[in-house]
């Protein structure tokens, strides 16, 4: 006689099928999952093969940098390059650390195309005596680029493999205005000309110290005299060919001018006379004592005006 308990063939045949099924729903569930993740995985958008490593370095919807911050339009930044893609470099003004983009493919293919044949030349003597830095690098395959003033590059870095450092020059107008050109359309980024600087209506100073951070300091001068030397001591800077070892994350100075627009120079505050804009950084010291070493004249010409911030005493004198 058979068991009551016992299960029939095809009950176990039909319990093994709702098992399977269970199986392949789980496994569907799973696949739709991961496609989701891929579609809004924001290191996909330019079609780069990132490996784990890298999407977890993604710096997601960075507001594209610009002098104007009314811009809204975001931009997909990277920490690292993506080493088999052309990638351009940007200094945010109020990130500093360089940031990476990876221009879309069709700009790709010629970028590659001219970064391959680059002529590397000898380096001219004293190469920052006439030339400057643009603020936009280009990396590739190891090696990164200083896009420089007079349409020529220029790379200087540690190869981790030889454990040398490398150097080199090259010339290529076309390559640069195309690096230029890309940046401005896609970025909102263009070399700062301090010239921009005029009609200032208001200046605003926020300040977060990096032995302070919880507490920020903000103050706004609209007092025309006040205006009109920050104008002038800003608009009439020089830029520091060689760039700058002063601490530029605790200050920001943002310029409202009479058409609305505003202007965001990330101020150092130390006591050198020194604001940095998107990869360039420009001395404001007044021009008739700049090339003096021992002048006396420190960032306190603008500081002064802003009696809220205590700089001086890196916010230790006000609670």
């Amino acid at each position: 006689m058979s068991n009551e308990n016992e299960m029939s063939n095809d009950d176990i045949a039909l319990k093994k099928q709702k098992r399977v099924f269970r199986i392949i729903a789980a496994a569907i569930v799973i696949v739709i999952i991961v496609s989701i993740g891929l579609l809004t995985d924001p290191t996909k958008a330019n079609n780069v093969n990132n490996t784990p490593d890298q999407a977890s370095k993604a710096l997601q919807l960075i507001p594209k940098p610009s002098f104007d911050t009314g811009i809204e339009n975001t931009a997909i930044l990277l920490k690292t390059p993506v080493n088999e893609k052309v990638c351009l470099g940007i200094f945010p003004t109020q990130q500093i650390a360089e940031a990476y983009y990876i221009p879309k493919e069709e700009a790709q293919r010629e970028l590659i195309r001219r970064i391959e044949v680059l002529d590397k030349v000898a380096i001219p003597e004293g190469i920052y005596k006439e030339r400057y830095s643009l603020g936009i690098h280009l990396a590739y395959q190891g090696l990164e680029w200083q896009i420089l003033n007079d349409g020529s590059l220029y790379h200087y870095g540690f190869n981790e493999q030889s454990q040398e450092y490398t150097e080199y020059f090259a010339e290529d107008n076309v390559l640069c205005e195309m690096v230029l050109e890309i940046a401005e359309r896609e970025l909102a980024i263009v070399p700062f000309d301090q010239s921009m600087i005029k009609d200032v209506v208001k200046a605003e100073l926020t300040v977060a110290f990096s032995n302070k951070k919880e507490k920020v300091y903000n103050q706004v001068i609209t007092e025309e005299a006040a205006l009109d030397t920050m104008e002038k001591l800003f608009s009439e800077a020089e830029v520091i060919r060689g760039g700058s070892g002063c601490p530029f994350t605790e200050g920001i100075m943002t310029l409202t001018l009479a058409d609305g627009s505003r202007i965001k120079l990330a101020m150092a505050t130390d006591s050198c006379c020194v604001y940095f804009v998107n990869g360039i950084y420009f001395t404001y010291k007044p021009a008739e004592i700049r090339d003096t070493v021992d002048s006396g004249v420190n960032n306190n010409i603008i500081f002064d005006y802003f009696d809220e911030v205590p700089i001086a005493t890196r916010g230790k004198s006000l609670n």
